[in-house]
């Protein structure tokens, strides 16, 4: 993992509202049918360039409560009907992994949460926009706030 510096970012894409016990079980999840319904609508607008995020945003509070996850990437002439977000400027804590999806993006999260849980951790998370960023096929940075 690395500690980089980041400017704010524009995205587009389509987003819901859920919390990560509702990930947890099937019935309630939302994120996985999130993705398929953007690559289903929007896999027209991309090209070998375009880099593809997930977006964690509108915390309500810290990782037990709610937030929105956006879908998206920073189409240029797409229509209007998609949400818009922006990542924060500021301090960002990179974990990387490499491996079939969405095994990979599942480990890196399982990283995170288990990184900021120990004791001896000396960084705190932001909860303001955490971010993945897909490259390829088969490898995702995920971007966490810190302050």
């Amino acid at each position: 993992m690395e500690i980089v510096q980041l400017e704010s970012i524009q995205l587009k894409g389509i987003s819901v509202r859920t919390r990560n016990s509702n990930e947890m079980d099937p019935l309630t999840a939302k994120i996985g049918s999130l993705w398929e319904r953007f690559y289903n609508e929007n896999a027209k607008h991309l090209n070998s360039n375009s880099s593809v995020y997930g977006v964690y945003y509108s915390y309500e509070s810290d990782a037990t409560g709610e937030f929105n996850v956006l879908a998206g990437s920073t189409f240029e002439n797409v229509g209007s009907e998609l949400s818009k977000v922006s990542t924060e400027k500021g301090k960002y804590m990179v974990f990387s992994k490499e491996g079939e999806m969405p095994g990979a993006v599942i480990e890196a999260w399982q990283e995170i949460w288990s990184f900021f849980s120990k004791s001896e951790c000396s960084y705190n998370r932001e909860y303001l926009t955490d971010f993945e960023k897909y490259i390829g096929t088969n490898k995702v940075e995920v971007y966490i706030g810190i302050k």
